[in-house]
This record gives C-alpha cells, structure tokens and sequence, in this order.
C-alpha cells in the first residue's frame, strides 16, 4: 500500500466532509513535519505519521526531535 492510498484511507476515516484534513504539514524550518494534521469541529487536532515500511520507521527514530527515547 502506498501512503498516498493510506492519506485515503485516513481522510475517509476521519471523515472529510466534517472535518478539516491537511496533508504535509511542516512547523516552520523543518523543525517539526507530520504526514496529515486533521482538526475536528469539536476543536481536537489529530497529528497522523504514515509508515509504510519498517525503513521509514528507522529513518525516524534517527530523526533529531529534542525527544529522548531509550532502546
């Protein structure tokens, strides 16, 4: 599966006829990027990372994000 089938998928999930869905969304200087950010009517902000592979896992765990995680 491909990630832009799985951003399909996510949008129907989190149905985007009633909420606010935006795909590649970067905090500014490449500090922070998540694959889709959805806002609901309810005024929650879901952050969705999309992996299709575990090699996409590793890439991001290599990733500097000022966030210690222990193996």
């Amino acid at each position: 599966m491909t990630s832009k089938e799985i951003e399909i998928l996510v949008a129907d999930y989190f149905n985007y006829r009633a909420n606010l869905i935006v795909p590649n969304v970067s905090w500014g200087l490449g500090v922070h990027e998540c694959d889709i950010l959805v806002l609901t009517k309810a005024g929650y902000a879901w952050e969705v990372e999309i992996k299709t592979s575990v090699a996409d896992v590793k890439a991001d765990l290599k990733k500097s994000t000022g966030i210690i995680l222990e193996k």
